[in-house]
């Protein structure tokens, strides 16, 4: 006979881990944003720098955020 499957719910992250993703991505980009600020970047590089960034932030912050929940929680 066919059993039902368990499927466990999925679990929601926690507090912690959302967090972790927000400082990190924040201050990533706050970082950056003053990185274009003291190099002087004109508004079309600044605006290239600030799209690439946020990807790599938002990837790292992922990362991070998901290592700190296995490793810490």
């Amino acid at each position: 006979m066919n059993t039902p499957k368990n499927n466990p719910k999925k679990e929601r992250p926690a507090a912690t881990v959302t967090v972790v993703f927000t400082l990190v991505f924040v201050a990533g980009m706050l970082l950056t944003i003053q990185a274009a600020k003291w190099l002087s970047l004109d508004k079309n590089v600044t605006l290239i720098v600030e799209v690439i960034a946020l990807l790599v932030f938002a990837v790292a912050a992922n990362f991070i955020s998901k290592w700190f929940g296995k490793k810490f929680l």
